[in-house]
């Protein structure tokens, strides 16, 4: 965290100098915005995906930099702060598109996330901002790059009478394996948004884009098989590695159903994590974003 947290300060810090010195001003902007994450992965399947819209979605906000090259291209700069979230209980509660072996696991997560990433902004039509400084109302685009993000996912514990803490699932080594996975992971993000211009020197603008991480681990969830609780040495990170009798699910209050809870003649899913295919391999989140674009040059109509 502290490495993602030194090179924005490092970007910040750096954009304000050479603004200072007039060199970043022309053809420049800054934008700001807000938006839903949607995350897919092991607690919310890629199968359905319209279904992780209503069930896996949190929050995200931004901030970019871009720096027009020519009349089609830019450099785009983002810092974003992304919560990631999903839940087996609340994915397959009240649904008919049930998962059973997930509701019985009963597994949740938080992870909030900072990111930078570097991106490459293509615009559909040329946008008329470095020639003679009177950019089109409307310019579509595309976004993609490679960015760095911060890996913390955490859960709550067992619910006793009140909802638990927050506890930092990575520390924990839940999947009972000798090796701690990364906490700063690289990820692609592709990219599609448009400007719509408010004035001289604003415009609207709005993006979608997919994250694809290189990792199974932002849900600290992967194919790993459940492990008795000899195999930790932490009784808490055994708590969290296997859930499926927790009589109250942790993350809401709600009770479970007798059939998950009582009926010990239940298959138990073999597995923490979805079968290791080519779609479950490496987990990703969808952002929408919405928000304002300041152009820093003077000079534009």
């Amino acid at each position: 965290m502290k490495y993602l947290v030194s090179l924005a300060f490092l970007f910040i810090t750096t954009f304000s100098v050479f603004a200072q010195r007039g060199r970043f001003i022309t053809n420049s902007t800054i934008s700001g915005a807000v938006g839903t994450t949607t995350y897919y992965g092991d607690l919310s399947p890629y199968r359905y995906p319209f279904k992780g819209l209503f069930r896996s979605t949190s929050f995200n906000s931004s901030f970019y930099y871009t720096r027009e090259v020519n009349e089609r291209r830019a450099h785009h700069v983002g810092i974003h702060f992304t919560e990631l979230r999903g839940s087996d209980f609340k994915y397959n509660q009240n649904t008919k598109i049930f998962f059973a072996s997930n509701y019985i696991r009963g597994l949740h997560f938080r992870n909030r996330s900072l990111q930078i990433d570097f991106s490459e902004k293509i615009y559909f039509i040329e946008n008329l901002s470095t020639i003679d400084r009177r950019r089109n109302k409307f310019l579509p685009y595309l976004t993609f790059g490679l960015g760095l993000l911060h890996n913390n996912p955490s859960a709550r514990e067992t619910f006793s009478d009140t909802k638990g803490d927050w506890v930092r699932l990575r520390p924990l080594n839940t999947q009972g394996t000798d090796k701690k996975y990364a906490a700063i992971l690289p990820y692609v993000p592709l990219g599609l948004g448009f400007n719509i211009k408010i004035n001289r020197r604003m415009d609207f603008m709005a993006q979608g884009r997919v994250n694809v991480c290189f990792s199974d681990m932002l849900d600290d969830v992967t194919q790993t098989p459940y492990l008795s609780s000899e195999s930790f040495s932490n009784p808490k990170a055994y708590a969290f590695h296997k859930r499926i009798y927790e009589p109250i699910d942790a993350l809401t209050g709600a009770e479970r159903t007798n059939e998950v809870v009582s009926n010990r003649n239940l298959e138990e899913p073999p597995f923490r994590g979805a079968n290791s295919s080519f779609f479950t391999k490496y987990d990703l989140f969808i952002t929408t974003e919405f928000g304002v674009t300041y152009w820093l040059d003077w000079k534009i109509r």
